[in-house]
Order: C-alpha cells, then structure tokens, then sequence
C-alpha cells in the first residue's frame, strides 16, 4: 500500500496538521504547489464556490511529475485530492504539459500561461 501525505485543516482546532492516506498506484509526484488567496479563503470557509469540510486536502494548484519523467501543471483537483500532498492522480486532473526545462516553482507561481 502507498501512503500520501497531505496538508488538511483539522477538525478541532482550525490547525494545519498532516495526515496520512492511503492512494492508488499511478499517483505522480507533486513537485510544487502554491499559497494563492482562493485557497486561503477555501481553508477559512470564505470561499461561495467551494465548501471547505476539516479533514480535505487542501490546494488548488500545482506541478507534478508524471511516472515517465513528463511535467505538468495541474489545477482544480477533484476531492479528495489537493495539491498540498505528496502526489496526485493526473487523470483525474485537468493539467497542462510543460516545457523540460521550466522550474517547477516558477511554472507553480504562474499557472497556465
């Protein structure tokens, strides 16, 4: 079994704790992820689009490396994956591919440009 750790927000004191979670195989690797302010907003449950419930992942968007060595920026994982973890399924995900040699902190900080 593979275990993935993931950023939540618990239950009981509204604190950022890791958990951890048993996934699937073909889970990619999340190379980078960033802070924007929706997910701030999602974690203090301000956010009308999308409910926040203590335990979920959180995180909106990302990079991760594929099994094969290919890059991608993803975003909008369903639930319950976040791109606070350890790893994502990419074919659940809607994500970009990107170019070799782009720094996956950078290409997190820009999204899908």
């Amino acid at each position: 079994m593979i275990i993935m750790r993931q950023a939540i927000i618990d239950s009981a004191g509204n604190r950022l704790v890791i958990d951890e979670q048993p996934t699937g195989s073909g889970a990619a690797k999340v190379l980078a992820a960033a802070i924007n302010p929706v997910d701030l907003a999602i974690a203090g449950g301000h956010f009308p689009f999308r409910e926040y419930k203590p335990g979920q992942p959180l995180g909106l968007s990302g990079v991760a490396e594929a099994a094969d060595g290919s890059r991608y920026y993803f975003y909008n994982p369903p639930l319950p994956a976040g791109s606070f973890s350890d790893s994502i399924n990419l074919s659940q995900t809607p994500k970009v591919p990107l170019p070799e040699n782009l720094d996956p902190e950078l290409a997190a900080l820009l999204g899908p440009v």
